[in-house]
């Protein structure tokens, strides 16, 4: 099938698929830092898989942890 798939993960492993399905699957990804102690984005997307991992910064921004 021709088709075109955009999903959005924190599940590290499915960005290995590019590895075995390198031809059909390319990992994309836009950055997030901390800004004024503030979680931001960039919204540039770029090849590969995001380096920062935010879930943690975004939990204490929501007031979920301290």
């Amino acid at each position: 099938m021709n088709s075109l798939v955009v999903m959005a993960t924190h599940d590290l492993k499915l960005s290995k698929l590019e590895e075995s399905h390198g031809d059909r699957v390319v990992n994309y990804c836009f950055e997030s830092h901390i800004k004024d102690g503030k979680t931001a984005f960039d919204y540039t997307i770029k090849p590969g898989v995001a380096i920062n991992r935010n879930a943690t910064w975004l939990m204490k921004d929501m007031g979920i942890i301290d």
